[in-house]
């Protein structure tokens, strides 16, 4: 996946030894993104642009992406990964400070909470 003024791209290994070509997949232009794999194997792709935070997700195992949706608040850096008992938690970084959000259910997740109120480095 890559972001760029005109929104997110991606490609996709179709054999073990090449690519497809990069494909569009909408979402938010000149956004940070990060991806993590849920417990059952689909990919799950978090965007930030500091406007809006979007999320999108493969419908099955190497199926298709859904349609993009608002993972409400905005910031300017976002990571994510899984934890122990295979939910992912997505961090994220704006001027207020750092945040994070955690799935609560196959397809629900929690409210943004906040960590801290005093923005600090970027998360990778």
């Amino acid at each position: 996946f890559a972001s760029g003024p005109k929104g997110v791209y991606h490609k996709y290994q179709t054999n073990p030894t090449t690519w497809s070509d990069w494909e569009p997949a909408a979402g938010p232009a000149d956004s940070q993104l990060t991806s993590e794999r849920a417990p059952d194997g689909r990919v799950e792709v978090f965007a930030i642009n500091g406007s809006t935070a979007q999320h999108i997700w493969q419908t099955g195992v190497n199926a298709p992406y859904g349609p993009w949706e608002t993972f409400g608040g905005a910031g300017t850096e976002v990571g994510a990964a899984t934890n122990a008992d295979g939910r992912i938690e997505v961090f994220g970084t704006s001027s207020a400070g750092v945040y994070h959000k955690w799935q609560t259910g196959f397809s629900t997740w929690s409210d943004w909470a906040w960590l801290n109120t005093t923005a600090g480095p970027a998360v990778n």
